[in-house]
């Protein structure tokens, strides 16, 4: 039941209550979803949406300097046109990570105020949602650690 109520239950306004033939003359099952994510957008707190981005992407800064620092010594000390490059990739997949997040919170109804969905099991479905997603998407466009 509590599943469930990640996705629908009170509040939901996939068909906003409406029959399927008031729904057809709105627009049909697109006029349907529109609205439904428009109000999802409309009740979520960009405060919380904010604040996750930071984190996911301090996340992804943390871990390329992690990875600059365990790879050993550089052959050209300092900043170079090569660091440059990582740096943007990463400044990439960060921005890449953190619209996957917010998506997939959309979804879940994590960032809604006063939610009950924002829970543990809200947060383990967002991050098996677009972490997977992110990964892929990293390695599709060759960003983040080569190994």
């Amino acid at each position: 039941r509590a599943a469930v109520a990640l996705f629908s239950g009170k509040g939901d306004d996939y068909n906003g209550g409406d029959d399927d033939d008031e729904r057809e003359k709105k627009g049909g099952e697109d006029a349907g979803i529109a609205n439904a994510a428009m109000k999802r957008i409309e009740r979520a707190d960009f405060l919380e949406i904010r604040r996750d981005a930071i984190l996911v992407a301090c996340f992804v800064l943390c871990r390329y300097f992690l990875y600059d620092v365990t790879t050993g010594e550089k052959l050209v000390p300092g900043f170079t046109v090569q660091d440059a490059i990582y740096l943007t990739g990463t400044l990439s997949s960060a921005a890449v990570l953190g619209l996957y997040w917010t998506a997939a919170g959309l979804l879940t109804r994590m960032f809604e105020g006063g939610s009950s969905s924002s829970s543990s099991l809200a947060n383990a479905v967002t991050i098996a949602m677009c972490c997977p997603l992110w990964i892929a998407t990293e390695h599709l466009l060759g960003f983040g650690p080569e190994d």
